[in-house]
């Protein structure tokens, strides 16, 4: 793919894009045996909350696109899994969740409410740029701009809080906890070198 920004792209459409990732790049410091034979990701309970965190706050209008809540019928029943089946089978591609996680997301998004995104602002930004001569790929959760917002998804009920930090140069970096680590570095390399974009902040928000 080009460098450039793109808008719309779907989760699947970004992963296939032939480039690095930040993630590689910390991936490979640690272990770059580990990093290159890594096995594709699975979805584990703490991405689904992730997605679903994201398109809550950042795309809400897309959650029924994306999701499906599961209905409160007893399947130990006969009639609870013709009932349950019968739901399955209206679906359509959808992630089927649990009201409960639907639930804790929607209560985290109105202790953040003030700070949703705005008509104007772009959420799920695919960035696609060269790198030290590499091909690299970003993914912004949220861009305003002016500024650009990483959503984290703490395993901790409401326990948000909002940390600003400035820009270094062209490179942005942030540390933040998450999921109990003391912290954990996010890095967006060179991102102004995809498009004209004018990046003054970077904000983790979890």
């Amino acid at each position: 793919m080009k460098p450039g920004v793109y808008e719309d792209l779907s989760y699947e459409q970004y992963a296939a894009i032939k480039a690095f990732r930040s993630h590689d790049l910390t991936s490979a410091i640690r272990c770059p045996f580990q990093w290159k034979f890594a096995p594709p990701l699975s979805e584990s309970p703490a991405l689904l909350e992730g997605r679903v965190q994201h398109t809550v706050f950042l795309e809400r209008h897309k959650f029924d696109e994306e999701f499906a809540i599961i209905p409160d019928v007893d399947r130990r029943t006969k009639a609870g899994k013709e009932e349950y089946e019968d739901w399955l089978s209206t679906v359509d591609g959808r992630t089927p969740i649990k009201r409960e996680l639907y639930e804790v997301c929607m209560a985290r998004r109105e202790v953040v409410a003030e700070y949703a995104p705005k008509p104007e602002h772009k959420a799920e930004l695919t960035l696609v740029f060269e790198w030290l001569g590499h091909p690299f790929k970003a993914r912004f959760d949220w861009y305003t701009g002016t500024d650009v917002w990483d959503l984290k998804t703490p395993w901790l009920p409401l326990g948000h809080q909002l940390l600003p930090l400035p820009s270094t140069g062209s490179t942005l970096f942030a540390s933040c906890p998450v999921r109990g680590d003391p912290c954990r570095q996010v890095l967006f390399p060179g991102p102004g070198k995809a498009a004209p974009l004018s990046l003054r902040d970077l904000y983790p928000l979890g």
